[in-house]
């Protein structure tokens, strides 16, 4: 960037400076009673945008995949899915890792539901099915029982 564009840009931003300040001080600045003092300042560039940790490993995905797998409730399952501060695309990677469907549809919270269904549900409503007991979507649990059947007269 050449002089002349470095003196345009700092007289507008010291434009856009007096175009801020109240009238009163406009007349003290105007009558020599204020004046204006520039002093350099070197500023760090700020990326507004939110930093992002960075993305978890495939061997971190596979290892949460195994604690999940261990878990008994889906309310645990949803806890640490919840420490994990997974974004979207961390989830895909995850769902993708244990071979689950993805789709683009799919936001965060789908894609949750399909990662704990498929590592602790499906175990769950299994072992209900032999008569173990079950997840109660509250963390309890209950014990089940066959039906049993009625003799025939």
């Amino acid at each position: 960037m050449d002089d002349r564009k470095r003196l345009a840009r700092l007289l507008r931003a010291l434009a856009d400076l007096v175009d801020k300040f109240p009238p009163e001080k406009i007349a003290e600045l105007a009558s020599g009673q204020l004046s204006l003092v520039a002093s350099a300042a070197v500023s760090a560039k700020v990326d507004k945008r939110r930093a992002r940790p960075p993305a978890p490993s495939e061997a971190t995905l596979r290892e949460l995949a195994e604690r999940l797998r261990s878990l008994s409730s889906r309310a645990e399952g949803d806890k640490v899915l919840a420490d994990a501060s997974l974004s979207k695309r961390d989830l895909e990677r995850l769902a993708r890792a244990m071979s689950l469907p993805v789709t683009r549809n799919d936001n965060g919270d789908r894609l949750r539901e399909k990662v704990i269904e498929a590592s602790i549900g499906s175990r769950l409503i299994s072992s209900a099915i032999r008569g173990g007991s079950v997840d109660t979507s509250s963390g309890a649990q209950e014990k089940t029982s066959a039906p049993q059947s009625s003799p025939h007269r």
